[in-house]
This record gives structure tokens, sequence and C-alpha cells, in this order.
């Protein structure tokens, strides 16, 4: 249910098992839920709830001794702290998974830190670490190593495309195409078809595609990003109107997540359209 979007569905019997927990059940069980439903609010754009939901993790995991849980309940709140631009922040909690994970070869762990700054690398235009971090997880062309590659599928080929490897990010969306990642969800549907979209073959079918998927509202975030490097590249294209209405929708829903850089972004490239980006 983690890897494939499907955690919406239980949020009803995680939150039971949370109770359960407070009230002297389970505590591991409470636990497990907590970071469950923390990677469920990450990927909903409800990232108050990431915050609170760790740091409930993670005071149980103080309390009960459970250290590799404690690591566990930093990946989300890095992740929040990338997006939002905290990012004194986010490489604290990146290094805290990082040197706890790494000399006990707690490979989830590092591979949570890797994610953690390639999104807050992104986040900065620094697209050179955000690769290195990137394909640290998953490296090009492949994705049958680890599950946590399906959460940097967007990131790598962004980063590739943007740092002149395109052999890499190609190879990247064919391994995406062979596997089928499209089939697991509508959120890695719509990431597919926005990577491809990335290659910049003269069209925007792809773009169109990723838009298209039933439900995507369900990932803001995600879907903030396609709007944003869609918008981007109309703008290139001198296609100022329709860039002008993605560049928008991208700029709303990230000022409404807090995601502060990627606002900034979305505003920046607004404003190179003629239009003054929302608050100006």
């Amino acid at each position: 249910a983690l890897y494939v979007d499907r955690l919406y569905r239980y949020r009803d019997p995680l939150w039971r098992a949370v109770q359960h927990g407070r009230e002297g059940g389970a505590v591991t069980s409470a636990i497990e839920a907590l970071l469950l439903l923390s990677a469920d609010a990450w990927f909903a754009g409800t990232w108050d709830d990431v915050l609170a939901a760790g740091a409930e993790a993670s005071a149980l995991c103080q309390d009960h001794g459970y250290p590799l849980l404690a690591g566990m309940s930093l990946s989300y709140p890095a992740l929040v702290a990338a997006g939002r631009g905290e990012h004194g922040k986010a490489r604290a909690l990146a290094s805290q998974l990082a040197s706890w994970g790494g000399p006990r070869r707690a490979l989830l762990l590092t591979q949570r830190a890797h994610h953690a700054r390639a999104l807050d690398a992104i986040s900065r235009g620094d697209f050179e670490a955000a690769y290195s971090s990137a394909s640290s997880i998953a490296p090009p062309g492949t994705l049958d190593d680890t599950p946590q590659g399906l959460w940097v599928l967007f990131d790598l080929v962004e980063a590739a495309m943007r740092t002149g490897r395109r052999d890499a990010a190609v190879a990247h969306v064919k391994a995406m195409l062979d596997t089928d990642v499209a089939s697991l969800s509508p959120r890695l549907a719509m990431l597919a078809a926005g990577a491809t979209a990335l290659l910049d073959d003269g069209t925007n079918d792809a773009f169109e595609r990723a838009l298209a998927v039933p439900d995507a509202g369900r990932w803001p975030f995600d879907l903030a990003r396609v709007h944003l490097t869609y918008g981007e590249r109309l703008r290139r294209d001198r296609a100022t109107g329709d860039a002008r209405r993605h560049l928008s929708v991208a700029q709303e829903i990230f000022s409404q997540l807090g995601a502060a850089p990627w606002a900034a972004r979305a505003g920046g490239e607004l404003r190179a359209t003629g239009q003054p980006a929302a608050g100006e």
C-alpha cells in the first residue's frame, strides 16, 4: 500500500491502531501506523499532519526504545522541510537519517536521506546535487532494485535533463515504460507521463496525459510539479496564455502547501510571461 499509493484506503484502521496504542495497547503497531499516516499525509499534501504524526511517533520511540523506528520518524518531516524550503532543517534531518542508517546498513534510512537531499537540492535549483542523490537510490535505467526508486522517478529525470544527462533521462523513462509503473497507481501514471514529457520530444502530448490522470488532485505536490514543468515548457515555446494557466495553477497549489521555493519558481516563470505573480 505504501509504494503503490493505496494508503488512503486504510486511514481508519491505521488511526484505530494509533488510538489503541494511546490507550495502552500495542505500541509498536501504533508507531508503525503513525509512520504510514505520515507517508499518506505527505503525498496528500497535508504537511502539518506529517509533522504531528511524526512527532508523536518519535516521542513513542524515545519512550519505549525503538531506535530504528525513531530514525524512520524523521523521513517525512525531512521531506516537508525540503518542500517548504527549510534548507538547514532538511539537511540536518537527512544527515541524522544517514548517520544512523549508514553504519547499521539500514538501506531504507539512507535512501530516505537521499530522497530528502534530492528534493531539497531541486528546491534550491541545484540539479547536480539532486541528480547525485536521486541516482544513489535508483541508478538511471533501473527500477527493480528498491521500491524507494518509485519515489524519485520525476526527480531523477528532471535533474538528468537539467544537467545535460539526456541519455540517463531516456534510460530511466524507458525503464518506467518497460516495467509499466503506470499500471501501479494513478500517481505513478501521472509521474511517468510527466517524466516522459520532460524529454522534450517536440510535443506536449505526454504532459496532457499526465494531467488527465484520474484523481490527480489526490497528490497535490506531484500535480503542481507537472503543471510547473509544463508551464515552463510552454513559456519557452512562446505559448504565453497556456503557460500562464499552468504556472498559475502550480503557484496556487505550492502556496497552499507552504512550498515556498516552488511557489517562487512558478512566480518567476509567470513574471517572465509578463504576468505578475500572485501577491505582487
